[in-house]
Formats: structure tokens, C-alpha cells, sequence
């Protein structure tokens, strides 16, 4: 049977530690990079370290689909292509997902939040 490279994840966060006290916009260079570390950690904890190390992770495009710095809060949509090369095979996948990006506290750094690949 063959897994699929984009697995369903329930929830995935990580806290951005930018120094601006401003809600990021959906094209964030440090919020772009936190999806890239949570698609490599998806890999990692479902294919194993050496398919993620060959994990090729490319976002095309951005789109912004609720942006609302009043309430720390930003939707997000990234369509990316994927590549993995196994040691017998190489998968690529293209595809969409949405993200948020919020504040949850306010002595707390903003997270963005990967509902799935």
C-alpha cells in the first residue's frame, strides 16, 4: 500500500518569536519557514528521519483569506509541491492547505497553526 506524502494532521503549531508586536501577514518569511519545519516533522514522525531529509518542500503561492489585526488573527491559504525521494521510489504531490496565524495570550508570541497537509 502506498502512504500518501500529505498526511491528515489534526493540529499543528508552532510559535513564531518575532519581535514585532504586530500581527504577521500570511506571506511571513518566519511563518513560511515554521510550515516548512511542521511538513518536515510530519514526515519525519510518519515516513522516518531519512525520507524527510529528502523531503523537497516548495510553497508556490500565498493567498490570504481573513486578515483582522484588531482580533490578532489571520487565515491563510499556501498551495505547495511536494517531492520525496525514497530509497525506491519518489512521490510528488501538489496540493492546498489553510493555516491561522494568532495570538492565543497576550504575553505569548504569535503561533501559526497547520489544521492540515
Amino acid at each position: 500500500m502506498k502512504k500518501r506524502l500529505l498526511l491528515p494532521v489534526l493540529a499543528t503549531s508552532v510559535l513564531l518569536t518575532a519581535c514585532s508586536e504586530t500581527l504577521p501577514q500570511c506571506n511571513d518569511k518566519q511563518a513560511l519557514a515554521s510550515i516548512e519545519l511542521m511538513a518536515y516533522n510530519n514526515v519525519k514522525a510518519n515516513f522516518g528521519k531519512q525520507e524527510a531529509n529528502s523531503l523537497e518542500f516548495k510553497i508556490n503561492s500565498v493567498e490570504t483569506l481573513d486578515y483582522n489585526p484588531e482580533r490578532d488573527f489571520a487565515h491563510c491559504r499556501a498551495y505547495v509541491d511536494l517531492k520525496m525521494n525514497g530509497a525506491h521510489q519518489t512521490q510528488s504531490e501538489s496540493g492546498a492547505f489553510t493555516y491561522t496565524i494568532n495570538k492565543t495570550r497576550e504575553d505569548q508570541p504569535y503561533s501559526v497553526n497547520v489544521v492540515g497537509f
